[in-house]
């Protein structure tokens, strides 16, 4: 692999989309890859107060990563933050398969997520199982 310049790097286009069927709504939702200050905004986003009073803001976590990466045929915003009640009420497995696409295509691990939100899903899938 050859080593790039910097010209090379700032030339190339990196960020694209993807078209994720989704059957449940009859269709394709489009997906951006968020740029790197996308993706700082929407890692901060999901934390509330600040310094050392700071906390996880867990609430519509999916819906979220929904509004910040949905597009339109034009590169547009498909959502806005107005739309993350209505989105909340959704079927949890046409938004579970756009939210793991959109994890995938910005390169969201689950170790990010649970960083992003203070713990294991499988921790919380034990106890609510518990009883």
């Amino acid at each position: 692999m050859a080593l790039l310049s910097r010209q090379q790097i700032q030339d190339v286009e990196d960020k694209g989309f993807e078209d994720v069927p989704v059957p449940e709504w009859g269709g394709e939702v489009r997906l951006k890859r968020m740029t790197a200050h996308e993706r700082e905004r929407f890692e901060l986003g999901a934390m509330k107060g600040k310094g050392k009073s700071s906390e996880v803001n867990l609430k519509n976590f999916r819906e979220r990563l929904l509004i910040a990466t949905a597009i339109d045929e034009h590169g547009g915003k498909l959502f806005g933050r107005e739309d993350v009640i209505w989105l909340s009420g959704k079927s949890a497995v046409a938004m579970g398969r756009v939210y793991d696409k959109a994890m995938e295509m910005n390169g969201l691990s689950k170790k990010d997520e649970e960083e992003l939100t203070g713990n294991s899903l499988d921790d919380e899938d034990d106890e609510s199982s518990s009883g």
